[in-house]
């Protein structure tokens, strides 16, 4: 019966593709001591840090910084960096004592900072042992009134900086940035990088002046670069201002435009690798030792409304694959800082605000992202030096492996013990299981991200098959890892199990730790 036969074969042909599906892969991990450039290369210890953009459309006028939910998320997150820029940053007027601000309402070209709110902010930042970097204003709207002709006028971020020098004791600042993103206005504005590298020069020479002593003095990290010939920009405002600006750390940003549609593509994870390859050999040419830095980074663009566009995984699991990948593809790529856009505001930020509204009250809760365990987990279990992981069996690139060394930053690390090696896998397989075994582990410890019922489009978290909180509401969240969710535990020999789509981080105790973890 031809048929039934047809029908036989199409079940058969069904029953090998699903055993196909779920058939696991034993796959090795060999871990060792980074070569060449990246040996004994580490990260800054608030490697994995957070932004806050004064954009009116992020909220950032209408959010109360004394709210004990924020605090509380931003506590969970120590050590970090606060970057305080973005687009909205490039429209402020600042309001020490004796300045006024315009009589204008804030909006999407114009703020004014006034110091009741910053000080608010500043607060927040600090409680929660954060550094603080300034993201200048470099005047949008001037800007494209004088074009080619543009200079920096820098009275008014004198006055901010005269005022924040006055009272350093109470609100050291780490760090300030001149500009966001000037170079995608270039063509729209008729601007070159050198008007910028010479707003650089002007804010050195400020920074000497108010900060005369070297050891409290604010570093200077920039210039923040966008998507429009950036290589072309940098350059140019490196040879012009490399050699007379001391730039601490240069910065880029990159949104890889992760979909519901591609979020575990490894082709979609590997387009930073695009920008590490021009990127890093500008720095190295012409930044007179400056650090590498990834300073502003989401997963997708935001948009002017913050929706992160068409397809949008934004505020999903799904991009706890690209986040927990990208932080550790940078470290190995010898990038010193990463700037998480952003802590809260937009879609795509740790923490969530009611939307199309952007407003937090003094009591209001804060819905908690999926993303925000990626960075919680990372300050607990991984460590600053970084090492090299690889996987010989590897070949279809869909699980990702990296790995470090020495005490995590957190004040609630899992381990006090520099030899001990965290690690970072991530399992691209939408369907597909997979085994892993640690060479020469002698035991470990791991926790295992994945989303709950399967919904990587939801923003349910499981952390080793316990769900993790979904809103801050009582001012606290739990600090200690392994009491939130205790670690599977495992000896050298065992398998590590890795589900569809998911992120391990574990500890490691090795028979022979690299010795540069010694």
């Amino acid at each position: 019966n031809k048929p039934m036969y047809m029908t036989i074969m199409m079940l058969a042909s069904l029953l090998v593709l699903i055993l196909a599906i779920q058939q696991t892969y034993t796959l090795t991990i060999t871990i060792d001591e980074c070569s060449g450039s990246m040996a004994k290369f580490s990260t800054n210890p608030e490697y994995a840090s957070w932004n806050i953009d004064s954009s009116y459309n992020r909220g950032f006028f209408h959010i109360n910084f004394t709210n004990p939910n924020l605090l509380a998320g931003a506590v969970a997150l120590q050590p970090s960096v606060l970057r305080f820029g973005g687009g909205g940053n490039d429209f402020l007027e600042y309001a020490p004592p004796g300045h006024q601000c315009q009589p204008i309402p804030d909006n999407d070209n114009y703020g004014c900072l006034n110091m009741t709110h910053f000080e608010q902010f500043y607060a927040m930042v600090n409680s929660s042992n954060s550094k603080f970097l300034f993201g200048l204003s470099f005047n949008k709207t001037g800007t494209c009134i004088d074009k080619q002709n543009y200079k920096w006028n820098a009275s008014n971020a004198e006055e901010m900086i005269a005022f924040l020098a006055a009272h350093q004791d109470r609100m050291p600042i780490y760090a300030f940035e001149l500009g966001n993103e000037v170079n995608n206005q270039q063509i729209q504005c008729s601007l070159k990088p050198e008007q910028q590298g010479a707003a650089f020069e002007v804010l050195q020479g400020l920074l000497l002046k108010y900060f005369p002593s070297a050891d409290s003095r604010p570093l200077i990290v920039g210039p923040d670069s966008g998507y429009l010939n950036p290589q072309t920009w940098l350059t140019g405002l490196l040879k012009y201002a490399g050699s007379k600006v001391d730039f601490h750390a240069v910065t880029h940003h990159v949104y890889p435009g992760v979909t519901t549609q591609n979020y575990n593509d490894p082709a979609t994870l590997n387009r930073v690798l695009n920008d590490i390859a021009w990127y890093i050999p500008i720095i190295q040419e012409y930044g007179n030792g400056a650090q590498v830095w990834a300073g502003e980074n989401g997963p997708h663009g935001g948009g002017e409304d913050g929706t992160c566009g068409t397809n949008s995984a934004c505020g999903t699991f799904a991009t706890t694959l690209w986040y927990a990948d990208t932080l550790g593809l940078r470290a190995k790529h010898g990038f010193s800082q990463f700037q998480r856009q952003d802590l809260i505001g937009g879609r795509y930020g740790l923490l969530g605000i009611p939307h199309d509204n952007e407003f937090l009250g003094p009591t209001d809760s804060l819905t908690v992202h999926p993303d925000f365990w990626i960075m919680y987990v990372w300050k607990r279990v991984i460590g600053s030096r970084v090492l090299n992981a690889s996987i010989a069996e590897n070949v279809d690139d869909n699980v990702r492996v990296y790995a470090h060394c020495g005490k995590p930053p957190s004040p609630n690390a899992v381990t006090s013990e520099s030899t001990n090696i965290g690690v970072v896998i991530v399992n691209l397989g939408g369907t597909q299981s997979r085994n892993v075994s640690l060479s020469q582990s002698l035991s470990f410890s791991i926790w295992t991200l994945t989303a709950k019922d399967g919904n990587v489009f939801g923003m349910d978290t499981l952390i080793n098959g316990k769900l993790m909180p979904g809103e801050i509401s009582t001012g606290r969240i739990e600090q200690d890892l392994t009491n939130l969710a205790p670690p599977i535990v495992g000896k050298g020999g065992q398998s590590i199990s890795l589900p569809p789509d998911s992120i391990t981080f574990g500890t490691v105790v090795m028979k022979d730790a690299p010795s540069v973890c010694m």
